[in-house]
């Protein structure tokens, strides 16, 4: 077939490398783009801290709790 251009096939090394994913191939390219990326790592860990918080808030309102619980409980089979 006159005209027709020969398929070209890339080098086997090329095609046995690995592609980065989207995350380990994108990097910010301008200071905006790097500063709202780390921006959005801080906020990430900020709420990961506040849940942690509210979770230990929460076991030390139960632990509260259970003492008094206990407290008045032993107050009434003592009388």
């Amino acid at each position: 077939m006159a005209g027709v251009p020969p398929i070209v096939y890339p080098p086997e090394s090329s095609a046995s490398q690995q592609v980065p994913t989207p995350s380990e191939s994108y990097q910010p390219s301008t200071a905006q783009e790097r500063h709202e990326s780390e921006m959005a790592k801080v906020l990430q860990i900020m709420a990961k801290i506040e849940e942690d918080a509210r979770m230990l808030n929460l076991k030390e309102a139960v632990k509260e709790f259970t003492l008094e619980v206990e407290f008045d409980l032993a107050a009434a089979k003592a009388s």
